[in-house]
């Protein structure tokens, strides 16, 4: 009996750790790849960024059009995918379109939109806009910026997006571009965002990102 509880109490400490431990880690940083959680969401489509960035040489502005003039970065309208796939249809073939790219063809000729799953999610009361952003860090040095490229912006905070396959959300702790090592934009959470605000001398105001 006395064994019995013992071996309860271990694997009941055992479990409070285990517990623990996962909790601390999705708070601090982005939680263990089991049981689904820290995978990337199921998408409608079926959409590898290596075939647009890496192999077709697509800019991400191409795509992601508001991402310099607005909060949301925005995903492109159907129709903007078909400007190129009605040529570009998976098989070689015109008119005959691979498995996911007839998914696409069905919404253009619907009129309805792919319902896209978010990958990147800030919490309701963080006040978050990409134009600033991409404005400092692709402003020239000499006026007070950091010279990147846009494409390069993107991947302090969402990695190296054109070499995956599947979008997932990564910890980003440095980008490094050309012979300069950036600080990364971290698993997105407060302290990641303030630590950056500070090292380019940017406002830390609670208001700036807050409502």
């Amino acid at each position: 009996m006395k064994i019995l509880v013992a071996v309860v109490g271990l694997a009941s400490v055992a479990l409070v750790v285990l517990v623990a431990a996962f909790v601390l880690r999705a708070w601090f940083g982005a939680p263990f790849d089991v049981l689904g959680f820290g995978a990337p969401p199921a998408q409608p489509i079926a959409f590898p960024h290596t075939k647009h960035v890496q192999d077709a040489g697509i800019n991400c502005l191409f795509c992601h059009r508001n991402v310099t003039t607005g909060k949301a970065a925005t995903v492109p309208a159907v129709e903007q995918c078909m400007f190129c796939h009605k040529v570009i249809t998976g098989t070689g073939q015109a008119g005959q379109y691979s498995t996911e790219l007839a998914k696409l063809k069905q919404a253009s000729d619907n009129k309805e939109p792919i319902n896209w799953e978010r990958v990147h999610r800030m919490p309701d009361h963080v006040r978050f806009a990409h134009e600033p952003h991409l404005t400092f860090f692709t402003l020239p040095k000499d006026k007070g910026g950091v010279g990147l490229e846009a494409a390069q912006v993107c991947q302090v905070c969402h990695g190296d997006v054109g070499s995956m396959t599947v979008v997932q959300q990564v910890v980003v702790n440095e980008v490094q571009v050309g012979g300069t090592v950036l600080r990364g934009g971290g698993a997105l959470k407060m302290a990641d965002c303030v630590n950056c605000h500070r090292q380019y001398s940017a406002p830390t105001d609670c208001v700036i990102c807050h409502h």
